[in-house]
């Protein structure tokens, strides 16, 4: 073996190695990316009167955008979805009411695919601002979101999928 074949050797081995190197640090900058950008939603429930609104929100405490895919809420066993159907969500939701004491409360209709900004809270069901200062309503609302629990999927901006759930909001 003469030197200007070890060379080669040497010179091939060391390019494959360069390659490896590039291959495996690219492969961690995606990862990297990936983590900069990951959602965390969520759910809670303000029962302060000073605060905007009295109900129940999402909010992302992430470092990346919340892309929602999926909120089913469920009451007494039976789930909606509140993304496709919100409607038939709220009746029931009233029907939980049995105080007789009618109760206005607002309500969001998210779409498929809506995002939540970091830092951001988007609320789902509060009370109206005319209800939020008398106690016996907050008490009614409060009895009837204690009804409900929630599931909330969503994805970040790179397609990774989470979820959260939460029971007894109140």
């Amino acid at each position: 073996m003469n030197f200007d074949s070890i060379g080669t050797i040497v010179a091939i081995f060391i390019g494959i190695c360069a390659l490896g190197v590039s291959i495996w640090q690219g492969w961690e900058t995606r990862k990297s990316y990936r983590l900069s950008v990951t959602p965390n939603v969520c759910i809670t429930s303000w029962w302060i009167s000073d605060d905007d609104y009295l109900g129940i929100s999402l909010t992302n405490n992430g470092i990346g955008p919340a892309v929602l895919t999926k909120i089913s809420i469920s009451i007494d066993n039976q789930v909606y979805d509140v993304l496709n159907n919100p409607t038939i969500f709220f009746k029931a939701l009233r029907s939980t009411n049995q105080f007789g004491e009618s109760i206005d409360f607002n309500k969001v209709y998210i779409d498929f695919g809506e995002f939540i900004p970091v830092g951001e809270t988007l609320p789902l069901i509060w009370l109206m601002e005319n209800d939020k200062t008398d106690e016996l309503k907050i008490q009614i609302f409060q009895d009837m979101i204690s009804k409900i629990s929630i599931l909330v999927e969503y994805k970040s901006i790179y397609g990774q999928v989470f979820s959260t759930s939460g029971q007894k909001l109140t």
